[in-house]
Protein backbone atom coordinates (compact mmCIF):
# COMPACT_ATOMS: atom_id res chain seq x y z
CA UNK A 1 0.00 0.00 0.00
CA UNK A 2 1.30 3.45 -0.92
CA UNK A 3 1.18 5.95 1.94
CA UNK A 4 2.10 9.55 1.09
CA UNK A 5 2.23 12.35 3.69
CA UNK A 6 2.96 16.06 3.45
CA UNK A 7 2.88 19.01 5.84
CA UNK A 8 2.50 22.58 4.59
CA UNK A 9 2.32 25.93 6.34
CA UNK A 10 0.35 28.43 4.28
CA UNK A 11 -0.86 32.02 4.71
CA UNK A 12 -4.48 30.94 4.17
CA UNK A 13 -6.98 30.31 6.95
CA UNK A 14 -8.21 26.82 7.77
CA UNK A 15 -11.61 27.85 6.40
CA UNK A 16 -10.15 29.00 3.10
CA UNK A 17 -8.24 25.74 2.60
CA UNK A 18 -11.22 23.67 3.72
CA UNK A 19 -13.41 25.46 1.16
CA UNK A 20 -10.94 24.66 -1.64
CA UNK A 21 -10.86 20.97 -0.71
CA UNK A 22 -14.67 20.82 -0.53
CA UNK A 23 -15.09 22.43 -3.97
CA UNK A 24 -14.71 19.00 -5.60
CA UNK A 25 -16.53 19.78 -8.84
CA UNK A 26 -13.69 22.19 -9.71
CA UNK A 27 -10.91 19.58 -9.22
CA UNK A 28 -10.64 18.96 -12.99
CA UNK A 29 -9.68 22.64 -13.39
CA UNK A 30 -6.53 22.41 -11.26
CA UNK A 31 -5.72 18.93 -9.90
CA UNK A 32 -3.47 16.94 -12.27
CA UNK A 33 -5.20 13.84 -13.58
CA UNK A 34 -8.73 14.74 -12.45
CA UNK A 35 -11.03 14.40 -15.44
CA UNK A 36 -14.45 14.74 -13.80
CA UNK A 37 -16.07 15.19 -10.38
CA UNK A 38 -19.78 15.44 -9.69
CA UNK A 39 -21.50 15.69 -6.31
CA UNK A 40 -24.18 13.02 -5.99
CA UNK A 41 -25.40 13.65 -2.47
CA UNK A 42 -24.77 16.19 0.28
CA UNK A 43 -25.39 15.66 3.99
CA UNK A 44 -24.70 17.77 7.06
CA UNK A 45 -21.21 16.29 7.43
CA UNK A 46 -20.85 14.09 4.34
CA UNK A 47 -20.48 14.43 0.61
CA UNK A 48 -20.84 11.62 -1.94
CA UNK A 49 -19.00 12.18 -5.24
CA UNK A 50 -18.62 10.41 -8.59
CA UNK A 51 -15.07 10.97 -9.87
CA UNK A 52 -12.89 10.10 -12.80
CA UNK A 53 -9.10 10.31 -12.87
CA UNK A 54 -6.66 9.26 -15.50
CA UNK A 55 -3.99 9.96 -18.02
CA UNK A 56 -4.36 9.52 -21.76
CA UNK A 57 -6.58 6.52 -22.44
CA UNK A 58 -6.40 5.27 -18.84
CA UNK A 59 -9.54 6.32 -16.98
CA UNK A 60 -10.47 5.24 -13.45
CA UNK A 61 -14.02 5.96 -12.28
CA UNK A 62 -15.12 5.61 -8.69
CA UNK A 63 -17.48 6.96 -6.07
CA UNK A 64 -16.20 8.38 -2.84
CA UNK A 65 -17.62 9.65 0.40
CA UNK A 66 -16.14 12.56 2.29
CA UNK A 67 -16.80 13.13 5.97
CA UNK A 68 -15.81 16.50 7.31
CA UNK A 69 -15.73 19.02 10.12
CA UNK A 70 -15.80 22.50 8.56
CA UNK A 71 -12.45 24.31 8.67
CA UNK A 72 -10.85 21.40 10.56
CA UNK A 73 -10.68 18.20 8.52
CA UNK A 74 -11.83 16.25 5.47
CA UNK A 75 -11.59 12.45 5.21
CA UNK A 76 -12.28 10.91 1.80
CA UNK A 77 -12.71 7.19 1.10
CA UNK A 78 -13.41 5.44 -2.21
CA UNK A 79 -16.55 3.32 -2.11
CA UNK A 80 -16.03 1.40 -5.34
CA UNK A 81 -13.82 1.27 -8.38
CA UNK A 82 -10.65 -0.66 -8.90
CA UNK A 83 -8.94 0.29 -5.64
CA UNK A 84 -8.42 -2.10 -2.77
CA UNK A 85 -8.06 1.10 -0.74
CA UNK A 86 -8.13 4.82 -1.52
CA UNK A 87 -8.17 7.34 1.33
CA UNK A 88 -7.29 11.01 1.49
CA UNK A 89 -7.04 12.92 4.76
CA UNK A 90 -6.75 16.69 5.16
CA UNK A 91 -6.21 18.41 8.54
CA UNK A 92 -6.20 22.20 8.92
CA UNK A 93 -4.81 23.84 12.07
CA UNK A 94 -4.59 27.59 12.65
CA UNK A 95 -1.12 29.02 13.27
CA UNK A 96 -0.55 31.71 15.94
CA UNK A 97 1.08 33.98 13.35
CA UNK A 98 -1.84 33.53 10.91
CA UNK A 99 -2.58 31.11 8.15
CA UNK A 100 -2.69 27.40 8.83
CA UNK A 101 -0.76 24.18 8.98
CA UNK A 102 -2.01 21.48 6.61
CA UNK A 103 -1.44 17.79 7.17
CA UNK A 104 -2.17 15.83 3.98
CA UNK A 105 -2.20 12.05 3.65
CA UNK A 106 -3.00 9.91 0.62
CA UNK A 107 -3.15 6.11 0.92
CA UNK A 108 -4.04 3.72 -1.85
CA UNK A 109 -3.67 0.15 -2.98
CA UNK A 110 -4.53 -1.46 -6.29
CA UNK A 111 -5.13 -5.17 -6.82
CA UNK A 112 -2.20 -6.90 -8.48
CA UNK A 113 -2.50 -7.27 -12.22
CA UNK A 114 -2.65 -5.17 -15.34
CA UNK A 115 -4.26 -2.13 -13.69
CA UNK A 116 -1.57 -1.99 -11.00
CA UNK A 117 1.11 -2.26 -13.71
CA UNK A 118 -0.44 0.52 -15.80
CA UNK A 119 -1.77 2.86 -13.13
CA UNK A 120 0.73 2.29 -10.30
CA UNK A 121 3.58 4.44 -11.68
CA UNK A 122 1.17 7.22 -12.69
CA UNK A 123 -0.49 7.25 -9.24
CA UNK A 124 2.93 7.32 -7.59
CA UNK A 125 3.88 10.45 -9.57
CA UNK A 126 0.52 12.03 -8.83
CA UNK A 127 0.97 11.55 -5.06
CA UNK A 128 3.41 14.42 -4.86
CA UNK A 129 1.31 16.74 -7.04
CA UNK A 130 -2.09 16.78 -5.34
CA UNK A 131 -1.36 18.93 -2.27
CA UNK A 132 0.78 21.29 -4.35
CA UNK A 133 -2.11 21.80 -6.76
CA UNK A 134 -4.25 23.01 -3.84
CA UNK A 135 -1.52 25.40 -2.67
CA UNK A 136 -1.28 26.91 -6.17
CA UNK A 137 -5.07 27.14 -6.40
CA UNK A 138 -5.20 28.95 -3.04
CA UNK A 139 -2.72 31.52 -4.33
CA UNK A 140 -4.83 32.01 -7.49
CA UNK A 141 -8.08 32.39 -5.55
CA UNK A 142 -6.91 34.24 -2.43
CA UNK A 143 -3.87 36.04 -3.81
CA UNK A 144 -1.49 35.74 -0.85
CA UNK A 145 1.80 33.87 -1.08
Amino acid sequence: MADHREVHEVPYSPREMFDLVMDVERYPEFVPGWQAARILQTGSDTLRVQQSVGLGGLRIRFQSVATFVPARCVNIRALDGPFDCLETHWRFRPRPQGGCRINFRLRYALPTGLLATLAGPWLERMNGQVAGAFMRRAQQIYGRS
